[in-house]
């Protein structure tokens, strides 16, 4: 017991060192500067933060539906008198630190060693377009709360059904993309009449929940964006968002390099898949094809929006996957990280800090060459 307690005091120390690196090596941009740097879905949150306790206008359809979170950070600046923007980086701090409270905590529930914990937890402090792109882009608070969100509601099938409920009833006001996690949650419950060994994994009362829940919030949300006068026609921006990959006009390199963008962050992850021996048997338990329907879908919808439509914006789309990813990898894989291969471990750890050095969000510039083109 002392030796394990021993051991996690260890983890905890390397990974607030690794947090406190990211947070003091990326760049504390100013608003506009955020805006025109890869936040300007940021500035839509910041504008409906700006206007509370009205209703923002003139703001797209898809933006307004997401009003809730900038909303209450705007009643907070009224209330308090505290400059809008400050909150927006004093929220995605508290969110960086609860993101690796969660994925630690349901990789905890799954049973996954300290030591694998530790490993996989530094893939998400040191991924380039998570910590380090939310720390820089404070505005785009919505993308974190998501995340948080999704590892509430992986944890919520682990162990207290309450999180699962309260994951996607978060998820619901922040982004539309918590589609993919309800899609995945009927899914499962209909194989349930297929396989017996989904029956307890969801049951009817899961459903009904998560489809109340679903129902009232898409409504609140819906209600919101009606009263925003925007200018853009709801169901043309969603049209273009599904299909854009098949509507837009593109060549063979743009498309070649809109494919590849993902490697970017999910790199690592895919050299850890590979490097492993995978329980191909593990792949078919329960939550693992939660994951891995769920992941697809994030995937799959920025992909369809293509390279005109999506653009540059498919890592950090594709990235909403990323936490639950990890979840997936340590379920299904004999990964075991050893002590005594401490010459590897200490190539990764610095393979890893290299990593997120990005090219516009550190303040680090080994990659300076690299600005504006990723």
């Amino acid at each position: 017991m002392e030796k394990s307690f021993k051991k996690y005091n260890i983890n905890l120390y390397f990974i607030s060192l690794s947090f406190l690196f990211i947070l003091f090596t990326t760049q504390n941009f100013n608003l506009e500067q955020t805006r025109n740097l890869g936040g300007s879905d940021g500035f839509d949150y910041y504008l409906i933060a700006k206007e509370a306790p009205q209703v923002a206008k003139g703001i797209q359809f898809i933006k307004s539906e997401r009003f809730f979170f900038p909303y209450f950070i705007g009643l907070i600046s009224k209330l308090f008198s505290i400059e809008i923007f400050l909150l927006f980086k004093f929220f995605s701090i508290i969110l960086c630190i609860s993101l690796i409270y969660f994925i630690n905590k349901t990789l905890k529930l799954i049973k996954c060693s300290e030591n694998n914990r530790l490993t996989l937890i530094l893939l998400i402090i040191f991924n380039p377009y998570i910590l380090r792109y939310y720390l820089a882009l404070p505005t785009l608070i919505n993308d974190l709360i998501f995340l948080n969100a999704s590892l509430l509601i992986i944890m919520g099938l682990v162990s207290f059904r309450i999180y699962l409920f309260i994951g996607i009833g978060i998820g619901i006001l922040v982004r539309q993309n918590i589609l993919a996690f309800i899609i995945s949650s009927y899914s499962i419950f209909i194989l349930s009449f297929i396989f017996k060994k989904f029956s307890k994994f969801l049951v009817s009362k899961d459903i009904i929940l998560i489809s109340g829940i679903t129902l009232i919030l898409y409504a609140l949300n819906f209600s919101y964006a009606s009263m925003a006068e925007t200018t853009v026609n709801a169901d043309d921006l969603y049209y273009v968002t599904i299909f854009g990959l098949f509507v837009t006009d593109y060549n063979l390199k743009q498309l070649l390099i809109f494919i590849l963008f993902p490697l970017l962050t999910f790199g690592p992850l895919i050299y850890l898949y590979i490097s492993n021996k995978l329980i191909y048997e593990k792949f078919f338990n329960s939550l693992n094809l939660f994951i891995i329907l769920t992941a697809f879908i994030l995937i799959m919808q920025p992909l369809l929006g293509g390279p005109v439509i999506t653009g540059k914006n498919f890592i950090r789309l594709a990235n909403y996957s990323y936490p639950i990813l990890l979840i997936s990898f340590s379920i299904i894989s004999n990964f075991n990280i050893k002590k005594n291969k401490l010459f590897i471990n200490v190539i990764y750890f610095i393979f890893l800090i290299v990593w997120s050095f990005h090219p516009t969000y550190s303040i680090i510039n080994i990659f300076e060459f690299l600005k504006f083109n990723i």
